[in-house]
């Protein structure tokens, strides 16, 4: 086997490869993020615990509105209420 004929092996699998890795990472974080919300959501207790901690105003409707009413990122603006700092 020379050296052309084991890069042009190597650039018809790349491709698959590289897709089949980020389909793991992007399945694996999805995961990671899914657990975490879900633990959030199965002990509501807990996460109006933690916010009181931050003295957030109205603890009880932040846990809430954050589960049901939350914007993606992509749609909040500078200056919005919503907006992360």
């Amino acid at each position: 086997m020379n050296i052309h004929s084991l890069s042009t092996a190597c650039a018809k699998i790349l491709p698959h490869v590289q897709s089949a890795v980020l389909l793991f990472v992007r399945v694996t974080m999805g995961w990671g993020f899914f657990l975490s919300g879900k633990g959030k959501l199965m002990d509501l207790e807990r996460t109006t615990g933690f916010f009181e901690a931050l003295h957030i105003p109205a603890p009880r409707w932040h846990t809430v509105r954050h589960f049901v009413g939350q914007r993606p990122v992509s749609d909040r603006r500078v200056g919005d209420p919503g907006c992360a700092r």
